[in-house]
């Protein structure tokens, strides 16, 4: 078991902020701070929130602009013995209001950026002090952390139509932190790249995995963010070692203009790599690796270097303190080369998701023969001889889509609150180029209405972030069924054709 305190990652941080003080930790937009300056306004920003009444555990909603004080304001909330809910200021006021309510936030720290934001809730807004915070870590006793406290709490797409809170320990994020230095082996003169949204679990690798290793994190602002000329351009001229991005994020870089071979580690994950965009990549870096894992096992769970000419991209083996199983409808497993669903066990296993005891005793259980604690991910996959994993899609209804993982129940209850809707059924399609977007097939309520795209998505846009808005809409009469009555969303596509 882990130890109060002693291993965490705090502990890894600290040695490099106490060994090299004056190492680069974090550079934005030409504002550049040391390990020492770092750690200092962590634990300011720490002993500012204690003083304003933060408890052990307790939620704290942190909706900041892109900026160093972002990364320090999380890993203040961190060091005061708090939970952090990472909310971007970009969603929707009603999910960021939904989200602040569900998770029992009682505390919202925001910069100048988004100040008076709290409006939206009936907690405490905080703004984060400007220069050195009025309370110092010399007035402030921090809290001692067990494994089994919570880091962070982060929502994604939920099947009831409101998104669900998944609560990550400080055991899962040490694990997880150290499982990734095992593969990418960072060190002092490592560059990484943050580009991925705080809402976004995987920006843990971008942000955390280079401060506890001693290397620089380069955070991006919301508009370079978005720029796949900009990322490139970023990643030349301030010689990056290691990008993370969806492989609908490194089409973009591809698309952008990218032709010379760089010296960079290239990670991708958040949905399946296909082989011709591995390819296409292998010849520009020095090595790609492909990830797979839902947030609720924290952030990545299984990895593989991905090599030349692997017609087939496996999603490889698991990281340390990490068990993965292909089980039968009977919870049995299966041999090499038979497809079943994924289970996750191990250190990764999250705390669960915030209330919602129905929804942990469905996915968070207990298989004979396993003495740990399961997570049902609803994906299908084969182990081969090797006990490499295969990916082959979703045994449920939730897709992936650049990255996102979207329940599309969610958005299907919403299309069904407008006005013209009368029922709606959403799917993915993928392009020629390999891009996939989101179709929704509406029923109107009376025939004939036509469709009404941006006047739907902009009445979604309301509760819904941008990512979970169809790209296209489709009018039908009815749905097809299957023989068991349920609609059947194969044959959507074929009916509409």
């Amino acid at each position: 078991m882990y130890t109060p305190f002693e291993q965490n990652l705090f502990t890894l941080f600290d040695q490099i902020a106490a060994t090299r003080p004056e190492h680069p930790a974090l550079s934005f937009n030409g504002q550049q701070y040391t390990y020492g300056q770092l750690n200092k306004r962590i634990d300011d920003i720490a002993a500012f929130l204690i003083k304003n009444g933060l408890q052990r555990q307790a939620v704290v909603g942190l909706m900041m602009g892109r900026s160093i004080d972002l990364v320090a304001s999380m890993i203040g909330i961190l060091r005061a013995g708090g939970t952090y809910l990472p909310i971007d200021p970009a969603l929707p006021a009603d999910r960021i209001a939904f989200m602040l309510k569900d998770s029992g936030s009682k505390l919202l720290l925001v910069d100048r950026s988004v100040a008076g934001a709290g409006a939206i809730f009936d907690g405490h807004e905080l703004q984060v002090p400007a220069g050195e915070a009025p309370a110092t870590a010399n007035e402030i006793t921090f809290p001692k952390l067990e494994a089994s406290d919570p880091a962070y709490m982060i929502y994604t797409s939920g099947t009831s139509g409101m998104p669900k809170g998944v609560r990550v320990s400080h055991g899962n994020l040490f694990n997880f932190l150290l499982g990734m230095q095992d593969i990418f082996n960072l060190g002092v003169t490592d560059r990484v790249l943050a580009h991925t949204t705080i809402s976004f679990d995987i920006s843990g690798l971008e942000l955390y995995l280079p401060l506890v290793a001693g290397a620089t994190v380069y955070l991006l602002d919301e508009v370079e963010a978005r720029d796949g000329r900009a990322l490139i351009k970023k990643a030349i001229c301030e010689k990056i070692t290691l990008i993370q991005a969806t492989p609908a994020m490194w089409k973009t870089f591809l698309y952008a203009g990218w032709d010379d071979k760089l010296p960079l580690k290239a990670v991708s994950g958040g949905e399946a790599l296909p082989a011709d965009l591995a390819a296409a990549l292998l010849p520009k870096v020095d090595g790609l690796w492909n990830m797979y894992g839902p947030t609720e096992t924290t952030i990545w769970s299984a990895c593989k270097q991905i090599l030349p000419n692997e017609k087939i991209i496996s999603i490889g083996l698991p990281i340390r303190q990490t068990t993965l199983h292909v089980l039968d409808e009977d919870l049995n497993p299966l041999p090499a080369g038979q497809t079943g669903e994924i289970f996750i066990g191990g250190r990764g296993v999250s705390l669960g998701y915030h209330n919602r005891p129905k929804l942990n005793e469905e996915r968070f259980i207990h298989v004979n023969g396993h003495s740990e604690c399961l997570y049902r991910t609803g994906d299908l996959g084969y182990f081969d001889e090797k006990r490499q994993l295969f990916f082959q899609g979703r045994a449920d209804l939730q897709i992936k889509v650049n990255g996102y993982r979207i329940e599309i129940e969610e958005i299907e209850s919403q299309l069904r609150k407008l006005a013209d809707i009368q029922d709606a059924v959403v799917g993915s399609r993928t392009s020629k180029s390999g891009n996939k977007k989101l179709v929704a097939y509406v029923v109107t309520q009376a025939k004939g209405v036509p469709v009404q795209r941006d006047e739907w998505n902009s009445s979604l846009a309301r509760i819904l972030p941008a990512y979970m808005l169809p790209a296209q809409y489709i009018s039908v009469e009815a749905f097809p069924l299957s023989p068991s009555g349920k609609i059947d969303r194969k044959a959507l596509d074929a009916h509409v054709a």
